[in-house]
C-alpha cells in the first residue's frame, strides 16, 4: 500500500498469491534482478537500505539491461513504472520502448486469492542509470571525481557517486554490494523486536466456566470492569496477525498471552508461541484473572521474550509498510505517542472506566517517585517497551505490581502498567522519548465508525489503526461490519492460519 498518497491504479492483470510481506517481497524483486542481469553479464551495483533497494546500472547498458530483464523467465511477468502516472509489462519497455528516464520502478503487480490488490508499483526497486562522470571534474564537497566514477541520476541516501574502483569490485560480489561492507546505520534499529498480543474468547464454555467460578467485589470497580464488549471475540486476532505479516514482517517472534485458549485457526509455526497466564504470573494463586491490567502487569515475564518489544491488543492493525524506528531508536530507546485525551483531574475520581482510573493512579505515582506529572492518556497504538525497564519498574515497586497482579477486574486501585504507566517511567528514566506516527481511532458505536471505516479502505494512509469497542451502547452493534471491513482491508492469509478448517 502507498505510504502517503493513494494507491497507484495499473490496468492489468496481477499475479494471484496467498502470502504477502511488503518488505520481503522488495528484497526478492531486487535478488531477482540483480541474478538476472548478473546471469546475462551486464554490471550492476545494489545499494540497500531502510528496506528498500536501488539497483544502479552504467546508463550505456540500459537496453542490454531491460533486454536481460525482459527475457530473464524469472522477471518477464514484471512491471515497469516509467513515472508516476504510467507502468507497463516489462516486455514492453525494453529495448529503447522505455524512453530516457534516468530512473524506472521495477515490481510485480500482486492479488489476493480474491482478487483484490495488494501490491503495486509502491512496493519496488528503483533501477538507475547512472552516468559516467567526466575524469578529474569537480564535486560538490570539494574533491575530484577519478577515472570511471559513475554518477546517480538523482539525489539518494545511498551514494551520490560510485568511484570505478568501487563499482568494479561490487562486480566480485555474488550479490554485487559495494565492498567493503559498511555497519549498519547508527540510525537504524539492529537488536530484535519481538510482539506480544493478549487475547480472549469469551465464546469458549471452558472460559465461561471459569468466568463464572469468580464473583466480582461488591465495590471499588471500574464502569467497564463487567462490560462484555472488552472479551468479545471478532477475529480481530486474526486480521492483526495479517496486518503484521504483510507490512511488519521484520519482527522475530510473535507472542499471544491467552488464558490457557488459542484459536482454532492459529496453525503451529517456529516465529510464534502461545504463552498462558500461568506461565508468566510471579502469583498463579490470583488466576484466572479477567483484567486486562493485571494481564499487561506480567508480560515482561516472558520467558525468552526480546529485550525489545511492542505490545498489542488484538484490536490494533498496521495500516501501511512499517519500519522498526517508527518504534525504537537505533540507541534503543522505545518511542510513545501521548493522546490529547487529558487525565481525570477531579479530587475524587467518582465512577470512570478502567483506563482513566489506572491513568489516574499512574500520575500519583510518577509525581512521588518523580516529582513530576503528566497531563494526558497515551495513544492506543502498538505499545513500545524495553523488557528491562518494565523489570526496573517491578524492582522498584513489587508491591504495586503484586496488587495489580490480584485484581482479577478492573478497580479503582489499578495501574496500566504496559499501555501507559511504562511509558512515562521510561521517560523519566531516559529509556524512551516521545514520537508522532499517522493513526485512526475508531469505536464501533461511533456514528461516523462506519465513515472512518470506509475512509481507512479507500485512503490506507495510517502507519496504525484501533477499532474498539467502548461501550456499553445503548443500540447493539453489528459486528459482521468489523469483520467485512478487516476482511477486505487485509485479504491475504498469515503464514499463522491453518491452510484447512
Amino acid at each position: 500500500m502507498a505510504a502517503s498518497r493513494r494507491r497507484r491504479v495499473v490496468n492489468g492483470t496481477p499475479e494471484t498469491v496467498d502470502r504477502f510481506d511488503f518488505w520481503a517481497t522488495i528484497q526478492a524483486i531486487a535478488d531477482t534482478a540483480t541474478a538476472a542481469l548478473a546471469a546475462a553479464h551486464v554490471e550492476v551495483v545494489r545499494l540497500d537500505a531502510d528496506g528498500r533497494s536501488i539497483l544502479a546500472v552504467a546508463a550505456e547498458a540500459r537496453e542490454r539491461a531491460m533486454d536481460a530483464l525482459a527475457d530473464d523467465p524469472a522477471t518477464s511477468a514484471w512491471w515497469v513504472a516509467l513515472n508516476r502516472r504510467r507502468s507497463v509489462r516489462l516486455a514492453e519497455a525494453r529495448g529503447g520502448r522505455s524512453g530516457r528516464n534516468s530512473r524506472i520502478t521495477l515490481f510485480r503487480l500482486l492479488a489476493a486469492p480474491n482478487g483484490t490488490r495488494i501490491a503495486g508499483p509502491e512496493c519496488g526497486v528503483s533501477l538507475q542509470f547512472w552516468e559516467r562522470a567526466e575524469p578529474d571534474s569537480e564535486r560538490p564537497d570539494g574533491g575530484v571525481h577519478s577515472p570511471g566514477t559513475r554518477l546517480a541520476p538523482n539525489r539518494n541516501s545511498r551514494a551520490a557517486y560510485i568511484s570505478g574502483q568501487l563499482w568494479q569490485q561490487a562486480q566480485d560480489d555474488p550479490a554485487r554490494r559495494l565492498r567493503p561492507a559498511t555497519p549498519p546505520h547508527v540510525l537504524s534499529v539492529v537488536e530484535p523486536i519481538d510482539i506480544v498480543y493478549t487475547w480472549v474468547d469469551d465464546s469458549d464454555p471452558a472460559w465461561r466456566r471459569r468466568r463464572a467460578s469468580v464473583d466480582p467485589p461488591q465495590g471499588g470497580l471500574s464502569t467497564d470492569a463487567l462490560h462484555g464488549g472488552r472479551t468479545e471475540n471478532r477475529d480481530e486476532l486474526r486480521y492483526s496477525l495479517r496486518s503484521v505479516s504483510a507490512y511488519a514482517g521484520w519482527y522475530r517472534h510473535i507472542w499471544i498471552v491467552t488464558d490457557g485458549q488459542r484459536p482454532a485457526w492459529l496453525a503451529d509455526h517456529p516465529r510464534l508461541t502461545v504463552v498462558a497466564h500461568r506461565e508468566i504470573f510471579g502469583d498463579p494463586e490470583v488466576l484466572p484473572t479477567f483484567n486486562s491490567h493485571a494481564i499487561e502487569s506480567q508480560l515482561h515475564h516472558i520467558d525468552g521474550l526480546a529485550e525489545q518489544f511492542l505490545y498489542f491488543n488484538d484490536d490494533v492493525f498496521i495500516g501501511r509498510p512499517i519500519r522498526p524506528e517508527l518504534f525504537f531508536t537505533g540507541a534503543r530507546l522505545a518511542k510513545f505517542s501521548i493522546a490529547p485525551n487529558a487525565i481525570d483531574r477531579q479530587g475524587e475520581p467518582g465512577r470512570l472506566n478502567g483506563a482513566m482510573l489506572a491513568a489516574r493512579n499512574n500520575r500519583a505515582l510518577l509525581i512521588d517517585d518523580l516529582g513530576r506529572s503528566v497531563t494526558n492518556r497515551i495513544q492506543h497504538i502498538p505499545h513500545a517497551h524495553r523488557r528491562s525497564s518494565l523489570a526496573s519498574f517491578e524492582g522498584r515497586h513489587p508491591e504495586w505490581l503484586a496488587q495489580v497482579a490480584a485484581s482479577r477486574f478492573r478497580g479503582t486501585d489499578d495501574l496500566s502498567l504496559a499501555s501507559d504507566l511504562g511509558h512515562y517511567w521510561a521517560y523519566g528514566h531516559g529509556q524512551a522519548l516521545t514520537t508522532r506516527l499517522s493513526y485512526r481511532y475508531v469505536d464501533i458505536g461511533s456514528p461516523l465508525a462506519a465513515e472512518y471505516l470506509d475512509s481507512l479502505l479507500a485512503r490506507r494512509n495510517h502507519d496504525c489503526f484501533c477499532i474498539n469497542d467502548a461501550g456499553p451502547y445503548a443500540h447493539a452493534v453489528d459486528g459482521t461490519t468489523v469483520t467485512d471491513f478487516l476482511a477486505e482491508y487485509f485479504p491475504v492469509p498469515s503464514p499463522f492460519e491453518r491452510t484447512t478448517p
